[in-house]
């Protein structure tokens, strides 16, 4: 433990804080700690797994040393994004944004946003690898059902869960996630 942190919990005492659990993060030591795993690995991109630790202070600063960042929901891209998350991420995530606004821009534009895939031909074969997630079948479901009953917009396509709302899809398109070919015989 830091002496900063043993001071700010010192403090904390002192004025009666202490009554309820806290997270303390010392971001010199993140700072450190990054740039020391960074140096010790100077052929290969450092991810932050966003889920570790949201916080704002702490997501801004691995933004400003270079930080890539792994995100497993739309929250937490929102998250990376608003920290001024740099690289391949911010630009895909642009990239992204400009190719469903040249669909939606059309008459008769559908966008299809999928969860993580898993199933047949996919790295996740026996099951979802991360949430949230969709089966191929179920996705490949609801690109029928949006070429013959989608109306114009987004739709979420994915099993439920609490980073992700397929409930425009189940409603207008009949989405159902759970939905499986039958195996060939």
């Amino acid at each position: 433990m830091t002496e900063r942190i043993q001071e700010f919990l010192r403090n904390r005492r002192k004025e009666g804080h202490d009554v309820e659990p806290c997270l303390v993060v010392d971001l010199e030591v993140v700072r450190d700690n990054y740039q020391s795993f960074a140096k010790a690995l100077p052929d290969s991109r450092v991810f932050y797994a966003v889920k570790a630790n949201p916080a704002p202070e702490v997501l801004s600063l691995l933004a400003t040393l270079g930080s890539c960042f792994d995100c497993a929901s739309v929250a937490e891209i929102e998250m990376a994004l608003a920290a001024g998350a740099p690289g391949l991420l911010g630009r895909t995530v642009e990239a992204v944004q400009a190719l469903e606004n040249g669909v939606l821009a059309l008459p008769e534009g559908i966008v299809l946003r999928y969860a993580f895939l898993y199933g047949p031909g996919t790295w996740f074969v026996d099951g979802p690898g991360r949430t949230p997630a969709v089966h191929v079948d179920a996705a490949a479901q609801a690109a029928l059902l949006a070429l013959s009953k989608g109306k114009p917009g987004v739709y979420n396509v994915g099993e439920d869960d609490p980073g992700l709302s397929s409930e425009k899809a189940k409603r207008e398109l009949g989405f159902d996630a759970s939905f499986r070919l039958d195996p060939p015989p």
